[in-house]
């Protein structure tokens, strides 16, 4: 847990809550995951979200964590500036007396334009808060509503889109029926049209991380350009920096088969450690992490370098450790081991190198199903209603055959899989020669 003691805690605080604020997808469970991260990011004693009911005339606690006592001594010795926010849709903070003093921070709630609930938040101080960090917790409350209110704008359109899909499903059955006698030719398009609609949904999904937080950071850096100070701004902008290389390189997920194909790949070989590229892969994946409770194991990483492309390499560990998380139960384990010097079963020549292996014990994969993973677009049967192009396993074989190394699958369909991938510890390019 964070130490909030300076307004500069907080800057950092409001940063981290605007990145995993654009990791949620769903209104369900919403408020409970804003408590967590709000407790862990401000060391917030107290959260509630009250949402109100019957045309305003009363409120009710969505947050079903906080009861008791001290929980009713807060609203009710807090009533009055509850009431003016609700009416007026006015930000107000006051220093309570429970016995104990509270610092309480009451933040208006709005939707499609309209006030629909408020968020308490309390700090067990006997001091008011800076105003600095009043403007955070002002910035803070905006940030959250504008989030609320696209994730239920946008699955109020996915309903609508699921109702239109349906209509249109139904008419095309009729059509089917009419004109049997174009029954494989009208199938065959329709099998076309099916793939690439769902690839470019996936594709969409997979760029709307990175552009959320993007269109989170630039509002805020518009509506707030006057109240965030000079220090809090830096730090929006490299967030902003940050998810514009993360787009770029899914963006590159996709030209990356085509400049495969092309031979346009140019090796930029380096030396590089492998505990370093994997734990800047795991940083960047911290998010989803977090989020599904996963925990990853690291054995044997340490003190291994080896010579590669450090970017293609980072590429390969993010599409295997993604995948990984993908595909692992809430609150799962996930491994990553590696062995230097490896020469085992796969490694059937004996050369030096280093193996490294990622394995998770999710749902697993069909053994059937295991001959095609490395074919591009090819999705698993189990993993129809999970996020993906079907592409990175494909751009990982193609690159770590680019390193000269091999790649080997198992996997039990319920009990998890096992990426092996054997690199040989080569100074030069696999296309150089030495002389």
């Amino acid at each position: 847990m964070m130490n909030l003691k300076t307004p500069e805690k907080f800057y950092e605080a409001f940063i981290k809550t605007s990145q995993f604020l654009a990791t949620i997808t769903k209104t369900k469970h919403f408020w409970k995951r804003l408590e967590l991260i709000l407790k862990k990011f401000y060391n917030v004693d107290i959260f509630a979200f009250l949402k109100k009911e019957n045309q305003g005339k009363r409120i009710q606690n969505e947050t079903a964590s906080v009861s008791g006592k001290l929980y009713n001594n807060l609203i009710e010795t807090s009533q009055k500036l509850v009431k003016d926010v609700l009416e007026n849709g006015i930000f107000a903070s006051e220093l309570v007396y429970l016995p104990e003093s509270y610092f309480i921070i009451i933040l208006p709630i709005s939707k499609l334009n309209k006030i629909f609930g408020i968020i308490i938040i309390a700090h067990k101080t006997p001091e008011l808060l800076p105003r600095e960090i009043l403007n955070i917790y002002l910035a803070l409350g905006g940030l959250i509503e504008t989030t609320y209110e696209k994730i239920f704008t946008t699955e109020k359109l996915k309903d609508y889109q699921k109702d239109l899909e349906k209509a249109v499903e139904e008419r095309t059955s009729e059509l089917v029926e009419v004109n049997r006698q174009l029954k494989t030719e009208i199938s065959a398009k329709e099998k076309a049209e099916k793939t690439l609609k769902e690839f470019v949904s996936m594709v969409s999904h997979e760029l709307r991380t990175p552009i959320s937080v993007l269109v989170q950071s630039i509002n805020n850096l518009k509506k707030y350009s006057k109240k965030i100070n000079l220090k809090l701004r830096k730090k929006l902008f490299n967030l902003v920096a940050r998810n514009s290389v993360l787009l770029s390189e899914l963006v590159e997920d996709l030209l990356i088969i085509a400049r495969i194909d092309e031979q346009g790949i140019i090796l930029k070989w380096d030396k590089y450690s492998l505990f370093e590229l994997v734990d800047d892969v795991l940083e960047l994946m911290e998010p989803l992490k977090i989020e599904k409770g996963i925990k990853i194991e690291l054995e044997g990483i340490k003190d291994i370098f080896s010579f590669g492309d450090r970017g293609r390499i980072s590429q390969i560990f993010r599409i295997f450790i993604d995948n990984a998380l993908k595909y692992s139960k809430e609150e799962g384990t996930i491994k990553i081991k590696a062995i230097d010097h490896y020469l085992g079963d796969y490694n059937p020549h004996s050369i030096d190198g280093f193996l490294i292996q990622f394995i998770d014990y999710g749902i697993g994969i069909k053994g059937e199903e295991i001959p095609k993973l490395f074919t591009r677009f090819f999705r698993s049967s189990e993993v129809k209603n999970i996020t993906g192009t079907g592409l990175g396993l494909a751009i990982a074989k193609e690159l770590t055959k680019l390193h000269k190394g091999t790649i080997y699958a198992e996997s039990e369909l319920g009990r998890g899989t096992t990426f092996s991938i054997f690199f040989p510890r080569m100074q030069l390019l696999p296309y150089q020669s030495q002389t």
